[in-house]
């Protein structure tokens, strides 16, 4: 994963970091053209995976919240921040407000290609029992399901999620 830091002065070069002791130590030593040092950056993610892309999107990049983002990008699982993604992103949570409620915001999470592959897993699996085989229509399920589920796809992998 890369990031840039750009300065807040307009004459100053800014600096692409991975790490937050890359970041301490380009900052502390980056100067504007008359000599005097850089202390505000603005911060861009450039490169990474498509997770920490939309993690980057969602959370306020600046050198006050850099630690935690390089913490979670680097730490938090895929799951992690998948949930993060939809709560902060698409269900309009506060990041203050997901991470600390995080183990109390429920997000439940499935990898499935499409909503008709999570309903044919749903039947198979007995969600449906209460019915008879003969009677359950796969379109009618995915229809069922999609009222209740949303999908979004990142890195190339296709999560449906319910908000509890």
């Amino acid at each position: 994963m890369k990031l840039y830091a750009k300065p807040i002065a307009q004459n100053a070069e800014g600096f692409e970091f991975s790490k937050l002791n890359e970041f301490i130590y380009a900052s502390t030593t980056c100067r504007d053209t008359a000599g005097e040092q850089v202390k505000k950056f603005g911060i861009e993610f450039i490169e990474g995976s498509e997770a920490d892309c939309f993690l980057a999107k969602h959370w306020p990049l600046k050198h006050t919240t850099l630690k935690t983002y390089l913490e979670a990008a680097e730490n938090w699982s895929a799951e992690d921040k998948v949930k993060y993604i939809i709560a902060v992103g698409e269900l309009g949570f506060e990041r203050a407000e997901y991470i600390a409620g995080q183990d109390r915001l429920g997000v439940e999470l499935h990898k499935f290609a499409t909503m008709t592959c999570f309903a044919q897993h749903e039947i198979d699996h007995g969600s449906y029992s209460h019915y008879p085989k003969d009677k359950i229509d796969l379109q009618t399920v995915t229809e069922e399901l999609a009222a209740d589920y949303d999908e979004i796809n990142i890195d190339g992998v296709n999560y449906i999620y319910l908000a509890e």
